[in-house]
């Protein structure tokens, strides 16, 4: 499926947007369920480029926070027209008043490139009921490993927070929309 990708995406020349506009991407954003624990203790473990917080978790220690109800739990599951990545993602987000809050955020390398990012934050603000937050911080903390995560937040216009504590988008500014990726949910809204 890659070889095929990457042989489609040379077709493109250097028109890499339009690449990725024609593979029909897909990512479905599911609440966290048990069945996921494997999935989801390699993601927290194995991720390195872009874990945006740095973190690693041992499976033990990502179990108490698995059934934290104080958190919304995702995994982030993506294909296009050439087939399935599988299950890609993981993240922690808190909803705020005024702000959704991405605590932790790791992405499989396999899906680097692809605005996966971007598609995921416009999906959490964009589904949201009654007023919009005024802006999406993610805990992002350098580890020397994790640059192409820095990457994606800094080409988003997210900035760092005067804390010094992760990077902030405004969200008055800045839109997220990603129209060349379709977004599914099977998560039911939650209350908040």
């Amino acid at each position: 499926e890659e070889f095929v990708r990457k042989k489609s995406a040379s077709q493109f020349g250097s028109d890499y947007l339009g690449f990725l506009a024609s593979c029909g991407i897909k990512l479905n954003v599911d609440l966290y369920a048990d069945d996921d624990l494997d999935r989801v203790s390699e993601l927290v473990q194995r991720t390195n480029q872009l874990n945006f917080s740095g973190r690693k978790y041992l499976r033990s220690e990502i179990l108490p926070i698995l059934v934290d109800n104080e958190v919304s739990k995702y995994v982030l599951r993506c294909a296009d027209n050439y087939g399935s990545y599988g299950a890609v993602g993981f993240c922690i987000v808190r909803f705020d008043k005024d702000e959704i809050r991405v605590e932790d955020f790791m992405l499989s390398c396999r899906v680097q490139g692809r605005f996966i990012e971007q598609a995921l934050f416009n999906h959490l603000v964009n589904e949201l009921e009654g007023e919009k937050p005024k802006s999406l911080w993610v805990n992002f903390q350098p580890t020397g490993r994790n640059i192409p995560a820095q990457q994606v937040l800094e080409s988003r216009n997210f900035v760092p927070c005067p804390s010094g504590t992760g990077l902030r988008l405004a969200l008055s500014r800045h839109t997220l929309e990603c129209n060349f990726i379709s977004v599914q949910s099977s998560a039911a809204q939650q209350e908040r």
